[in-house]
């Protein structure tokens, strides 16, 4: 939870995707799954609070890929 909350944090101060993806913290396409839907909840707008982890896990429930590992066991059968 705490790299999301890190990514909105630095989304929220004006860093592109690409930025936040040559940090580290995320991939290119995570980030901007992630942006969309910050932008859908508001939670960019530097008035409002960060999510909290209940939406986060939300987040990760609605993201499809965003939550899984890539290579799972179900790619394996």
């Amino acid at each position: 939870m705490h790299q999301y909350r890190h990514v909105l944090s630095r989304m929220r101060l004006g860093d592109t995707d690409r930025a936040i993806a040559r940090s580290g913290l995320m991939g290119r396409k995570k980030s901007s799954l992630c942006r969309q839907l910050a932008l859908e909840h508001g939670w960019l707008d530097p008035e409002t609070s960060l999510p909290e982890s209940t939406d986060l896990i939300l987040f990760l429930a609605l993201g499809g890929k965003a939550g899984k590992a890539s290579g799972g066991e179900e790619n394996r059968r």
